[in-house]
């Protein structure tokens, strides 16, 4: 009954073509650019940002890129942090 639905889900799922992709990629660089920052994410332009890019994306590349983004940047915390305290870190 499982393969079932996997066969299902898997079905209703259209690949995206090159200019769906290229205007999902522009929407997720634009709003990462302008609203990485947890003090800018609730501003209007970034809740419009992020509104498009979840519209210009499947539900499952808007959650894929956001925690790939999250782990980005506690790499960059982690990066600086131990950086500050002396360590070798290049």
């Amino acid at each position: 009954m499982a393969d079932s639905k996997l066969n299902t889900n898997k079905a209703r799922f259209k690949p995206l073509n090159k200019e769906q992709r290229d205007k999902c990629y522009e929407a997720k660089d634009l709003y990462f650019k302008y609203c990485n920052s947890y003090e800018k994410e609730d501003s209007d332009d970034c809740i419009k940002l992020n509104e498009h890019f979840a519209q210009s994306c499947p539900e499952s590349w808007v959650v894929h890129f956001k925690e790939l983004r999250m782990r980005e940047v506690e790499y960059q915390k982690r990066y600086d942090e131990y950086k500050k305290q002396g360590y070798n870190v290049e």
